[in-house]
């Protein structure tokens, strides 16, 4: 007969137990002896039927008691024992017991723990009469016939009843009761395997609930990825379609700035042609006057005047490509600097591109930290729930224990207020982080202006460039033609010489002229002293255009002065509107820092909403407490109860065993016996319900304080964590607060200093403005000494033609005589041609002294205005080179201020950091390093050229004492001052590039540094990530009962490593070609100080 074991009352404590009550202990499968072990002496049948034992009288065999010889004997409940063994056996068993039989042999409907769909269970078999044998287990069953005791069952000996063994009354079992143990053994066996069984089954059932939670939270993160896969694509494409806006606007933006760029080229091109056209006409017109020159001399002294004007004019285009190479040098630096400032903008881009990516990761994080947290809100909103139920059985465990919780209760404030400042500064940099983004883009917008600038000035500087070779190449072209002007002065001697020689042959035959020859010499005469007339009125417009070509020259000299000037004044305009554009900068800034002060306040509003909701929280937290405390004391009251029960369970057993043992008596006794152990069992049945019952209640109690311990454990990492987190991240922003004002003053002081030095710009401005107007009226001047020199011309151009005519009426008279002499041969005597031929040598001889005293006289004046000219025109050098010295130390001055500008809105941009502190000492070391070698150099150079002055005037003195002294030792002083000059501007020159080379040493040193402490911070904020995640990993572990492991995976080469790797060698890369230019800066000053070195040595050796 199959027995039935309902769920709802299990036979013994181990079908209650699960494997999340007793996780530690195994589960006891194994047979318990239903019997002692007999003793040696006193259970020896054989013996007591005998009537004899050793010690003891004989064991009294009676006719056994009329009992149920099939009840059950169920074992005590024992401890839970579990071994794997006895459980893979007990599973092979049922195996082949199911493979034998043919199946289950209890149907699955009736299975204890058998739950249907839709419809109820079937009513269960009660199992009050299990522990009845299968004779009187049933009530209409036949009863069993009295025994007699005069039967032949009955024993007719007598024995001995010395005491109760192991076998009960006698020792001494009939064949009925051995098969009726017999069967309760086998009962007990399959009852324990069902058992076992079923226990199995309600293991794998137990284990599905979690397998459901699991498969739940699985759903849930597959569900979370699919979501964000779909919002990182949306993310994408909302990248790509900015990345291509973004494209578009930088096309339209090279498109705005190429079309300005050829405006600027077309008018600076239209200027410059200009110019150039009329410097080409003024050489036109000098090339002019000086072949008129050459045609009109006659002698040889005014071809070499002519050649010392031709020399000057060399000089004067030698110091022009000399000024043309030192123009090319400074183009190349400006080239070198441009490269390096466009290598660094692109250094400045990427570095941006990679903080925004950054802080796209970031924004990430920050979207899954509120995903976590809304599913934790939505959790604490169920557990809220729960606990609101268990409230008003929890306040009574909190009275006893109110000391203890007020302490910990002041323990979480300070914990929550420290989490709230956390949170606060968490807010603080994120707000800092929205509003970097923000500069950052305006920076960006900023930078994409000043990269559309530096492309128009490549342009601009690529224009040079080309004037500059088309300069070059107008300059080998005049070359060419002094060369052809050469060879026409040349050609100009030859035809003077090849005329000379025609004149020879003319001088002979005037000596055979005839009385007409007289008339036409008087005619002659006339005609000179007209031309002398005429020579002597061009005498004065002569030295007027030389005048006027004095002051074309000066004119000239003065144009390029202005067009440097102007250049000068434009640079200084440039500094000051980027002193302008900084201040404005400064002013966003200070705009920005309002506006987070602002969203601070905010923020702090949000955080005590915040706190007032932890607050909240934190009592609900603690109702809670009090609510397990409760359960807790009603769980004992139920243990106790529950162990009273058991108590008198033990003590209604025991008497149902007295009475088995004592009533011997008919069936009628047995009835009442039974009828009172069915009440019994009822009650029983009815108290282990109830203990069931209280006991799931108790259990479900027990998970459920578990788990809020475990989630309230949780939170309290999770706080401690973010307290930490929050307490860094506001030292860091103190330390940041306290490095920006203090910057912020260092910039007010700089931004005065920079007013100041405005205001000086303005001085000499105004300054300039006179120097302006006198190069306004020196042009006018200009003009109208052209136009009185083209009067002059005009008037030149008249004496020609009338010289010419003349000429022509000479040439005419001249064929006359020799057609008079041709005719007369006879009329005329020697003697008479001899006085002519006399009379006209002591004419000519009169007219070349006359000529002579004239060129003597031009002489004197070409050299006194030449001597003026010069002086003029030293002191104007001397006044120039005063102003470009000015004008130089004014852009070395603003440069070092644009410099120092720069490095602090760098610093400013950067942020914070833990090392800042070092390289602003280290920065503020080398700045003064180049200041005290600045300082240095410069009392050398004053040491220098007061030695130089001292010489110059010791030297004075000694050729004043020697009654002044030869004009050579003077030239050759002023050759010494001359060189001593150029070294000067040389040093000068190698210390301006000394410095550029330490500036560039200097960034380059505190870009290493700033990159090297920001590659520290990452890497030991990634160690601390990696560790908490292990630890966090290793919990999880530890929890689920899993070994962690052991075996090291290889890692995997990807594609993210190798464009890292890509990535940083263009960085590289980069960086190497921006340090090309300084470096090669650095090996040129090299270069130059091993030949200055030995130069030193050589002179030493000397």
């Amino acid at each position: 007969m199959a027995h039935f074991f309902p769920p709802s009352s299990p036979r013994t404590e181990i079908a209650d137990q699960t494997r999340l009550t007793h996780a530690g202990d195994g589960l006891d499968m194994s047979i318990e002896p239903s019997f002692r072990s007999p003793q040696k002496d006193g259970e020896d049948l054989v013996r007591q039927i005998r009537g004899g034992g050793r010690g003891g009288p004989a064991a009294v065999l009676a006719t056994p008691n009329a009992r149920n010889p099939l009840a059950g004997r169920r074992n005590q409940p024992t401890k839970s024992e579990f071994t794997p063994l006895l459980k893979s056996a007990m599973k092979n068993n049922v195996r082949n017991w199911n493979a034998n039989a043919g199946g289950i042999e209890t149907p699955a409907a009736l299975r204890p723990g058998y739950k249907f769909d839709n419809s109820p269970g079937l009513p269960e078999a009660s199992t009050m009469y299990d522990n009845e044998s299968s004779s009187m287990g049933d009530v209409a069953g036949t009863p069993g016939p009295p025994v007699q005791s005069s039967s032949i069952m009955s024993t007719p000996m007598g024995l001995r009843r010395d005491g109760d063994g192991v076998l009960e009354n006698g020792n001494m079992l009939t064949l009925r009761e051995q098969e009726a143990k017999l069967e309760n053994l086998d009962k007990e066996n399959f009852g324990l395997k069902l058992k076992i069984f079923y226990l199995e089954e309600n293991l794998k059932k137990s284990g599905n609930e979690w397998n459901q939670l699991t498969i739940k939270e699985n759903t849930d993160l597959k569900v979370e990825g699919t979501t964000m896969k779909v919002e990182i694509g949306k993310l994408k494409k909302s990248l790509s379609r900015a990345e291509r806006d973004l494209e578009e606007y930088r096309s339209q933006l090279h498109d705005y700035a190429d079309k300005v760029k050829r405006r600027h080229n077309s008018e600076a091109a239209q200027e410059e042609l200009g110019e150039l056209r009329k410097l080409a006409e003024e050489r036109a017109a000098e090339i002019e006057n000086l072949q008129r020159q050459l045609e009109d001399a006659k002698n040889d002294e005014e071809v070499d005047k002519l050649r010392g004007q031709v020399d000057d004019l060399e000089s004067e285009l030698r110091a022009r490509e000399q000024e043309l190479d030192e123009r090319d040098e400074e183009l190349d630096a400006l080239q070198e600097k441009l490269e390096a400032a466009n290598g660094n903008q692109d250094a400045e881009l990427q570095e941006k591109n990679q903080m925004i990516k950054e802080q796209a990761e970031e924004l990430e994080e920050l979207r899954q930290q509120l995903r976590k947290a809304e599913r934790l809100d939505a959790a604490e909103q169920l557990k809220e729930d729960e606990i609101q139920s268990f409230q008003k059985r929890i306040e009574a465990l909190e009275r006893q224990k109110k000391e203890e919780t007020d302490l910990h209760v002041k323990s979480l404030e300070r914990q929550v207020q420290s989490m709230e400042r956390e949170k606060q500064s968490e807010v603080d940099a994120l707000l800092d982080r929205l509003a970097q983004q923000a500069a950052n883009e305006a920076r960006e917008s900023l930078r994409q202006a000043e990269l559309d600038s530096l492309d128009a000035a490549r342009d601009e500087l690529e224009d040079c460039q080309r004037q500059l070779q088309q300069y070059v190449e107008d300059a080998k072209r005049r070359d060419a033609e002094e060369e052809k002007r050469d060879d026409q002065i040349q050609q100009l001697r030859e035809d003077l010489r090849a005329r000379e020689r025609e004149l020879s042959p003319m001088k002979k035959r005037s000596t055979a002229g005839d009385s007409r020859t007289r008339e036409l010499e008087s005619e002659v005469e006339g005609l000179r002293q007209q031309l002398r007339a005429k020579e002597r009125e061009f005498s004065p417009l002569k030295r007027r255009v030389g005048e006027h070509d004095g002051t074309t020259l000066e004119l000239e000299h003065l144009r390029i002065s202005l067009g440097e000037r102007e250049r000068e004044l434009k640079s200084l305009q440039k500094s000051f509107e980027a002193q302008t554009a900084a201040l404005q900068e400064l002013q966003r800034l200070r705009a920005s820092y309002d506006k987070g002060n602002d969203d601070l306040v905010s923020v702090h509003r949000n955080l005590d909403q915040r706190s007032a909701e932890l607050q909240a929280r934190t009592q609900d937290l603690d109702a809670a407490r009090k609510a397990l405390g409760e359960r807790t004391v009603e769980l004992n009251d139920r243990n106790r109860e529950l162990e009273s029960i058991r108590q008198t369970l033990r003590d209604r057993n025991s008497e149902l065993e007295a009475l088995r043992q004592t009533f011997d008596e008919p069936d009628t006794q047995l009835e009442v016996v039974q009828g009172i152990v069915r009440e019994r069992d009822h009650d029983l049945e009815a108290l282990r319900n109830t203990v069931n019952a209280h006991e799931k209640n108790l259990e479900a109690l027990r998970i459920t304080a578990e788990e809020r311990l475990s989630t309230i454990e949780a939170l309290k990492e999770e706080l401690a964590s973010e307290k930490e987190m929050l307490g860094d991240e506001i030292e860091v922003l103190e330390n940041n607060v306290v490095e920006l004002e203090q910057d912020k003053s260092n910039l007010e002081a700089k931004i005065e200093a920079l007013e100041k030095e405005i205001k000086g710009s303005y001085e000499l401005q105004d300054k300039i403005e006179p120097l302006e107007k006198q190069i306004r009226a020196l042009e006018r001047e200009k003009t109208k000494l052209q136009s009185e020199i083209e009067e002059l011309q005009q008037d030149l151009r008249i004496g020609d033609q009338d010289r010419t005519s003349l000429r022509e009426r000479i040439s005419k008279l001249s064929k006359e005589l020799d057609d008079l002499r041709s005719a007369d041969p006879n009329d005329r005597t020697i003697a008479t041609e001899r006085k002519d031929l006399h009379e006209l040598v002591k004419s000519s001889k009169l007219e070349a002294e006359d000529l002579r005293l004239d060129l003597n006289d031009r002489e004197s004046r070409l050299a006194d205005l030449e001597s003026r000219f010069r002086t003029e025109k030293q002191e104007r050098e001397k006044k120039l080179k005063s102003l470009q010295l000015e004008i130089e130390d004014l852009h070395f001055q603003i440069s070092e201020k644009d410099g120092e500008l720069e490095a602090y809105a760098a610093k400013l941009k950067q942020g914070t950091s833990s090392n800042a502190k070092k390289h602003s000492s280290d920065l503020k070391e080398l700045h003064d390093m180049l200041r005290n070698a600045t300082l240095e150099v410069e009392d050398q150079l004053d040491a220098i050229t007061r030695e130089s002055r001292q010489i110059i005037r010791e030297k004075e003195r000694a050729l004043q004492r020697q009654g002044g002294g030869s004009d050579e030792d003077l030239l050759l002083l002023k050759q010494q001052i001359g060189e001593r000059e150029k070294r000067h501007s040389g040093e000068l020159k190698g210390l301006a590039k000394q410095i550029q080379f330490l500036r560039a040493r200097c960034a380059r040193e505190q870009g290493f540094r700033e990159s090297l402490a920001y590659e520290k911070r990452f890497f030991l904020m990634q160690i601390e990530m990696y560790n908490q995640c292990n630890q966090a990993d290793l919990r999880l572990i530890e929890e689920m009962g899993i070994t962690p492991d052991t075996s090291v995976k290889k890692a995997k080469p990807s594609l993210r490593t190798v464009g890292f790797a890509v990535i940083a060698g263009v960085r590289m890369q980069r960086m190497r070609e921006e340090w090309a230019g300084s470096r090669k800066l650095g090996d040129a000053l090299l270069r130059k100080f091993e030949s200055m070195r030995r130069q030193g040595r050589r002179g030493v050796v000397r």
